[in-house]
Formats: structure tokens, sequence, C-alpha cells
């Protein structure tokens, strides 16, 4: 074969795989119509009266759960699997296609269970009894996404403080909602403040703070504060890349910081002006995909970025957030690792860098690893009655005990959520003696209570 053919099959072969890649890439990036089995329900007509509230001390009113560290004061959990979890109910009408795709995880508090949702042009915002899953009320309004890229409903976490409850759409408008019907109290857009979205969305949850709602914005303030009564603006921070993780609170001896971790470093922000009081850069490879909150134990912080980056361990000594070290070992994407005596453990990797992913063990003291496993692929944790639960991007569910000398899984429930093949990125739940699994459309909810 002569020299200028070889050349040319050559050429073509790699222009071939080249557009492959691409176009695989894009399907994968921005497609959902092979991610779940797209059957969504009518809404139904809400309650026509509305029970009084109620408080619950085991609910899950917010983002990282009651204490802000993803764990559940549930006690006596199952721990047999073989046979599943009793499913309570189920419901298919929170989103209507792909494009409307929304991944907020519910928040619980009492007889309230808050989840946002959407349809082809509006943002949604349902309040369903947790016990039943019958609706309770439902508000829906105007929401225009400039794109659809892994759809245009929410990312973040509603927050549930006393009577309200506050949210984040991915355009950046903040709601404050009455909990017991539904009435809007305000709204306030981040872009009024100088703020701009990061390329998939504002993700951040609101964090309540006193009086004010602190939220991750991002461009002209990395941070911003508005009233929780009537939302207007108290303070903005410096100028900050804005990521997807959300704020969350460190107290110290007698004084509190808010701590955000964003593509550029750690921010250690006084909630009072929103001034940085400390800032740790991140490795120059990091990138804005940094989607994970700090780990906050006592006198220790910890954070963790993908794609290129590191985790790093801080201990504040004399009011200074002083690196113990940093490490590779654990690169997190969307769950939220845990500190448990002594020990780090968390999912680390993603999906497009390692379709197997890994699960991690290691140590405190030193940033080495005590052990990892491939057996759970890649998901998101909470923590609850002294063990993990874990749930991978195909809707599998593990109950993982934590033991520093090895991997330790007590059960397993494959196809937890049913009929679905990637990205389950939205975290598992506990509020009362219910675990609550979320899924673009549906939303599962199990009896996760011991019987005997």
């Amino acid at each position: 074969m002569k020299k200028k053919y070889k050349v040319l099959i050559i050429s073509f072969s790699v222009l071939a795989v080249l557009f492959g890649a691409l176009t695989w890439f894009y399907y994968w990036g921005t497609s959902f119509s092979g991610d779940l089995v797209w059957t969504p329900t009518r809404i139904p007509l809400p309650a026509k009266n509305l029970p009084a509230l109620k408080d619950d001390p085991n609910s899950w009113p917010a983002w990282k759960g009651p204490n802000a560290d993803d764990t559940s004061p549930i006690e006596n959990i199952n721990k047999d699997w073989s046979n599943g979890l009793p499913k309570v109910w189920e419901i298919a009408y929170l989103c209507k296609g792909p494009k409307s795709m929304s991944w907020s995880t519910p928040a619980i508090k009492g007889n309230r269970l808050i989840v946002p949702g959407r349809d082809e042009q509006n943002d949604i915002l349902f309040c369903l009894d947790p016990e039943t899953g019958h609706l309770l009320w439902y508000k829906k309004y105007e929401a225009p996404a400039a794109a659809h890229n892994y759809g245009q409903g929410h990312r973040a976490t509603p927050t549930i403080d006393g009577d309200s409850v506050y949210t984040l759409s991915r355009e950046g408008l903040v709601q404050c909602h009455a909990i017991f019907e539904g009435d809007l109290v305000w709204s306030y857009k981040l872009t009024d403040a100088g703020c701009e979205s990061p390329e998939w969305g504002f993700s951040g949850s609101p964090l309540i703070y006193n009086n004010m709602v602190i939220l991750h914005a991002g461009g002209n303030s990395l941070a911003v504060s508005l009233n929780k009564t009537n939302g207007s603006l108290i303070w903005k921070s410096s100028p900050g890349k804005g990521s997807y993780t959300s704020p969350t609170i460190l107290q110290y001896h007698d004084r509190d910081y808010i701590v955000i971790l964003y593509s550029d470093g750690v921010a250690f922000i006084d909630p009072n002006n929103g001034d940085f009081v400390h800032h740790i850069s991140l490795d120059k490879d990091n990138t804005e995909m940094t989607c994970t909150t700090p780990v906050i134990k006592n006198d220790h912080i910890f954070v963790s970025a993908l794609k290129g980056s590191q985790s790093i361990l801080f201990q504040m000594i004399d009011e200074q957030p002083q690196i113990v070290w940093r490490s590779k070992a654990i690169l997190a994407y969307h769950t939220n690792p845990f500190l448990i005596d002594n020990n780090i453990y968390s999912y680390s990797g993603m999906a497009m860098q390692n379709s197997m992913g890994k699960f991690v063990c290691i140590s405190c003291d030193s940033g080495n690893v005590n052990w990892e496993t491939k057996d759970l692929g890649i998901g998101t944790t909470i923590y609850a009655d002294g063990h993990f639960i874990c749930l991978d991007l195909k809707g599998n569910l593990f109950l993982v005990k934590p033991n520093p000398e090895k991997f330790e899984l007590v059960t397993e429930f494959p196809a937890a959520i049913p009929d679905v093949k990637k990205r389950v990125w939205t975290k598992p739940v506990i509020a009362g003696d219910y675990l609550y699994l979320r899924h673009g459309n549906r939303l599962i909810c199990y009896n996760i209570k011991s019987e005997s």
C-alpha cells in the first residue's frame, strides 16, 4: 500500500475516534433519555385541609441533616436487606422530562417534606406528607433557564428554618416560602448582587446563621448574606469564582467562621461582615468541578476536590487554620467525606475518570491509605446508627460498617431505585423511620427501621 494511502487511513481513523469520543462525551453530559424510565405521572390535587405543623428531632431539615454532619440520629435500623426494604410510597411527577431534570435532595421537618421539581417552563416547589407521600401543596413559578445541560431544575437542597423554607434555583433565584401553605414571603436574585452562575448553575444549599441566609454565590462576591425575614442584602464578600459547594459553619473557641470550598481555595469568612479572615489556595490544577462541603469536627477541617486536585486536612491552632497534610488519596466528587474515630471515609473519583470508582479509608494522622475498595463503585453516602448508607450511580444501596482495618460490607439492596443506568447523584436522606431516595422525577420512601 502506498504511503499516502496509509497516512490517509491513519488520519481518518484518528478523526473517527475523536469524533466518537466527543459524541459520547456530549451524550453523557447532556442526555438523560437513557438514564431512567421517564414515566412521569400527573401532579395530583393537593390536600384540601392542611394538617397542623409538627416537629420531630429525627428530621432532615437541610443539606447536611439536623446537625450539619450528614448523620441521622435514628437508632436500630434494619441491617438485613436480603429481601430489600419495605416500600412505603413512591411518586413520579417531580420533573417532566430530561430537560427539566432536578437534583435537589428532599428537606424534611416533622410532617412536612419539601422537594423541588420542574416542568417545561417552571420551577416547582412540592410539599408532601413524609409518611404517606400525599401532596399537601405545590407552588409553580416561571423560571427561564439559560441552558439545559444536566437539566434546568434545582441543584441546591432546600433549607427549613422555623416556619420558613429557603430555596436557591439553578439560575440564582433565592426564595422564602411559608412552610405551612407555601405562600411566597420574599425573593432575591443573586445576579442583582453581581454574582455569576458557574457553568452548571448555582448549586450551594442555603445556610441559616442567626438572622441571615448565607449563600455561596460567585463572581463579584464569593458569598452573600440576606436577611432571612425580608430578603434584604446584608453583606457581600470579596470576589471568588463560584463552584458547586455549600457553605458551612466552623465554631472555634468564641468565634464563628463561614467556611467555603471553591475552585481557587478555602475561604474562612467572618459571618458578621463577609470579610475573608483566612484563605488557603488549592492546587493550581484544581477546576471549578468542586462540589463537596467541608467536613468539620472539633478543631479539624477536611476538604476534598476532584480532578487533578487534592484533599487537605486543617487544624485550627491559635485561631489559624494550619495545614496538617495534603493528599490525593481521596478526590471526592458528589459525596461528602466523613471523619470518624481519627479516620476519613469517602467515595473517590468520578465515572468519566474511573468507571469503577472506589471507597477509601485514610488515616487522619498521616493521610495514608488504610484500605480502598472498588466494590461500591461511585456514589454518595450518609451515616446512621453506626453505619454508612451508600447509594451508587445505578441506584444500588449498600450498608457499610466503618472499620479502619478493612472494608466491611454488611448488606446490600440492588436496584433500590429501579430502572436507572447512571448518574444517581442525589444522596439518600433519613427522617423519622424512613429512607428517601430521589432521582429525576421520582421519589421513593422506604421504611428503614428494624422491626425487632
